[in-house]
């Protein structure tokens, strides 16, 4: 979990540390200040993801809730040089619709880019989430295949 802090036009995502994690995974949610329905029903997954199996993640903070955090995003696994590296994301219902996952998941993509270790970003989404299938598509990821009720997507990055 020692990941820089991405900065983009209108969000930081900012590095879960060890001990925000910790507090979080304790159920103590007020260790950082949330935007309206922060946490998401998704949230206590993705922070103990983080937590017991190392996985990089990302705090959003952006919008209008004066940099409160809205969701997450990170990676399912450490990038492995010459592999792809599956991402996640997520945001709070009230942050949905306003750009903030599609500028998250751009801004993720472009230190992904700069790291140079995976070749690929996979994404893993719903058949019903039309919204995330068309952030992930816009972003330029095609359609692997859909099985078990999943589109799966990649993404090949510059090398």
């Amino acid at each position: 979990m020692n990941q820089p802090a991405i900065h983009t036009e209108r969000c930081v995502l900012e590095p879960l540390d060890i001990p925000t994690a910790r507090a979080l995974a304790a159920g103590r949610w007020d260790a950082v200040p949330g935007g309206p329905g922060w946490p998401h029903p998704d949230t206590a997954v993705v922070v103990s993801a983080a937590l017991s199996l190392g996985w990089p993640t990302w705090l959003i903070r952006c919008g209008p809730a004066d940099g409160a955090v809205i969701g997450e995003c990170g990676l399912k696994g450490a990038p492995e040089p010459g592999g792809p590296v599956e991402i996640g994301y997520g945001l709070a219902g009230p942050a949905r619709g306003h750009g903030y996952a599609r500028e998250a998941v751009a801004a993720l993509l472009g230190w992904l880019a700069e790291d140079r270790q995976a070749t690929a970003v996979l994404a893993e989404v719903k058949l019903t989430n039309t919204a995330s299938r068309r952030l992930v598509e816009g972003l330029g990821f095609t359609l692997d295949e859909e099985r078990d009720g999943f589109a799966h997507y990649r993404l090949p990055l510059p090398r």
